[in-house]
């Protein structure tokens, strides 16, 4: 599903303080976004490479190949300690921030299969039936996710609220 990143916004909210870790998507490359942390799926963008590399012949593939050769080796931690040292970026640093700071992941593989159900669940009962009940869901399904995330029960936490 693609999104405009003023939705992108609007589910984060203004002040959002937190890095995110995103696909490829152009949305994520609004000026509106420049001050949030990102990382940037490395699995996404050999997905890319390789669609293009699909579509080339001969010494026009030589770019691509190298690159999803490079950014495989990214991961090795040998290849980290010496990335460090001389300073590698791409995409304003949302590439390989990971090398930066070990806890976060370099693909968004994780957030995917979080999503997974949530999704499912929307297509099973056919998408709610308007904006409020779509806003009501989202809120409620990624306050409760995260919640089991951080090893709360949201059953509990639900009834503290509600005291």
């Amino acid at each position: 599903m693609r999104h405009r990143h003023q939705e992108v916004i609007e589910v984060l909210g203004e002040n959002f303080g937190g890095m995110m870790g995103t696909d490829r998507g152009p949305s994520y490359e609004a000026e509106a976004l420049s001050g949030i942390e990102m990382q940037k799926c490395l699995s996404h963008l050999l997905k890319n490479l390789s669609e293009v590399e699909a579509t080339k012949s001969g010494r026009a593939k030589t770019c691509t190949s190298a690159l999803k050769v490079t950014l495989r080796a990214l991961s090795d931690a040998d290849n980290q300690r010496m990335l460090d040292g001389i300073g590698y970026q791409h995409d304003r640093g949302r590439l390989t921030l990971f090398l930066e700071r070990p806890e976060i992941e370099p693909t968004n593989n994780r957030a995917e299969r979080g999503l997974r159900p949530a999704v499912i669940a929307r297509k099973v009962s056919h998408c709610s039936k308007n904006q409020r009940g779509a806003k009501t869901y989202s809120v409620m399904k990624t306050s409760f996710t995260t919640l089991a995330l951080r090893t709360r029960e949201p059953a509990v936490f639900r009834a503290r609220l509600s005291q």
